[in-house]
């Protein structure tokens, strides 16, 4: 858990958001006044974290990475104005995994649901933040490739049992189904690399032993959570950051009777509003999490990949 959050914006809105992130933490905000000062922090012993207003072009932001080690860079978190500049940066190559907006209609609301970022990535570990017998938490595990059409239909009736609006409904459901899709046909490799299942989507093999592949979520207002998990861990953070990306790159002969091509599914839920987190354990298993604000008129978003 970091023991500090150190924030470099002078902006009234980024100052309350990193206080209120510190306060949901048990820890205290800082602000620094120059990136000179964020190397500085970054090289002291600790698990600090750095709230840095991002960069204003590629240039500055190659200058301020090129002094990053890997264990500095896991503790930088890029704030932009907007979602569209956030998925625009990710098409980039950069050594920070961290993107967050000044989208937020609420400053707590995105203060607390980012604590949950913050705290998944120190225990490396995308668990649900869920109360004791909460009944709207569920946990599914797949046992045949079929079953993920049930499982997103089955999730989209949850829904509209909680009294989800329709739009809503479908944006979490093509979410899931998009993450479940991931897990089944893309996660599972070779020890060389090359995918396991180079077969139609439509294929029916069994999920089990290191195929096995999870669905949980939960929701507890104003957040509806829900994450995919599978077991090769074979995650590769750069194409991933890169597909989200292209949510604002979208061009009309990209979509199909409302559908995305394959590549743009992470770019789809993205563009629909969601945040995405992914931590990844080489080998062993992959999280992949997304969460809705509701209701949707909050803007704040997030990408973060471990």
């Amino acid at each position: 858990m970091p023991n500090i959050v150190y924030f470099t914006s002078t902006q009234e809105s980024d100052t309350k958001f990193a206080e209120a992130l510190a306060n949901h933490l048990g820890v205290q905000a800082r602000q620094l006044r120059s990136l000179d000062e964020v190397e500085a922090v970054l090289d002291h012993p600790g698990d600090a974290i750095v709230l840095v207003e991002a960069p204003g072009t590629i240039l500055d932001r190659v200058r301020f990475e090129e002094k990053l080690t890997p264990a500095h860079s896991a503790r930088v978190h890029y704030i932009y104005p907007s979602s569209r500049d956030l998925a625009l940066a990710l098409a980039e190559t950069s050594k920070v995994t961290n993107f967050l907006t000044r989208g937020w209609v609420s400053v707590e609301t995105a203060a607390q649901l980012y604590s949950r970022v913050v705290r998944a990535r120190a225990e490396r570990s995308a668990v649900l933040d869920t109360q004791k017998g909460n009944p709207a938490h569920q946990t599914f595990r797949l046992s045949s490739s079929l079953q993920k059409n049930w499982a997103a239909s089955g999730l989209h009736f949850h829904l509209v049992g909680y009294g989800y609006k329709k739009q809503l409904c479908t944006k979490i459901a093509s979410a899931a189904d998009e993450l479940i899709m991931n897990a089944i046909f893309d996660a599972p490799v070779h020890e060389d690399g090359k995918p396991k299942y180079a077969v139609p989507s439509d294929a029916e093999f069994d999920l089990s032993g290191k195929d096995s592949v999870s669905l949980e979520f939960s929701q507890e207002l104003p957040v509806f959570q829900l994450r995919v998990t599978d077991f090769y861990g074979s995650l590769e953070t750069d194409r991933t950051l890169r597909h989200i990306s292209k949510a604002f790159d979208q061009t009309s002969e990209d979509i199909i009777d409302g559908q995305a091509r394959p590549g743009l599914g992470l770019a789809t839920i993205f563009r629909s509003g969601a945040s995405l987190l992914y931590i990844t354990e080489k080998g062993v298993r992959t999280d992949a999490a997304v969460f809705f604000l509701v209701p949707s008129d909050e803007n704040f978003q997030f990408v973060s990949v471990l």
